[in-house]
């Protein structure tokens, strides 16, 4: 935009028209929101998943996030479809609430294989799935739970709090290649993962978010498209909480 002109609002509107976008756990729930939500902003999705997601499916790719073969695999099958990717959203992630006297060393190390692990993959990946497009975005699904203790889920907080430093550290390293990094907070939301949760903590959780309400995965997936747009062009490093108010 030259200096002093009028940003064009019209143009500028989320359109993610000829784009290549990767969701990671795009069997759960907010997993499938967002690959819902990008196909109708117009954009050609590649929805992995270690689960079963139908592997004849277009659009479709087994992928174990922990498994640098399998983000080579992921690479060649990206490259071969489509040439590349210009978005890629790293959503996958382990969730076992336990207390820290209760975690068992397994436990630990499994929340850190998928959700650390697994990200630092992703990053290191994203400069061959993005080489030869126009830069690109990655969003990092993180949780409100890596803003404070996350009393009752100690592995699962602790790994969300790395996100958030390997997410703002990649905003950094990547940026000189085109790539916007940006991290999304959600708070509580409805879906299977958020079910292991007692009744009874689910709602005294909805008593402490301003809204008064649990969140649906749409809500972080319109967010996800935002951050994937023009619109958010200048965007980068940010954290951006999907909560309902709980972290304000």
């Amino acid at each position: 935009m030259a200096a002093g002109s009028s940003p064009n609002w019209s143009a500028m509107a989320n359109s993610l028209a000829g784009r290549v976008a990767i969701v990671t756990g795009a069997a759960g729930g907010i997993g499938r929101a967002i690959v819902t939500r990008l196909r109708a902003a117009g954009a050609a999705v590649l929805a992995t998943d270690i689960k079963e997601l139908g592997d004849d499916a277009p659009g479709v790719f087994r992928h174990d996030i922990a498994s640098e073969d399998s983000w080579a695999a992921l690479r060649a099958h990206v490259d071969q479809r489509h040439g590349g990717c210009d978005l890629l959203v790293n959503n996958a992630a382990h969730f076992d609430p336990q207390p820290l006297e209760r975690t068992s060393l397994a436990s630990f190390e499994r929340h850190f294989a998928v959700n650390q692990k697994g990200l630092f993959l992703a990053l290191k990946a994203a400069p061959a799935l993005f080489a030869g497009r126009q830069g690109g975005a990655i969003v990092n699904i993180g949780s409100v739970a890596g803003l404070s203790g996350g009393e009752g889920a100690f592995a699962y907080t602790a790994s969300k709090w790395a996100m958030r430093g390997m997410s703002r550290s990649a905003a950094r390293e990547l940026s000189p290649l085109g790539i916007r990094v940006n991290t999304i907070l959600p708070g509580l939301i409805d879906t299977p993962m958020a079910a292991v949760n007692p009744p009874e903590r689910t709602e005294a959780i909805r008593g402490m978010i301003p809204q008064r309400r649990i969140g649906a995965p749409q809500d972080v997936a319109e967010a996800v498209c935002w951050l994937a747009g023009d619109a958010a062009a200048y965007v980068t490093g940010a954290e951006l909480t999907v909560d309902g108010g709980i972290a304000a």
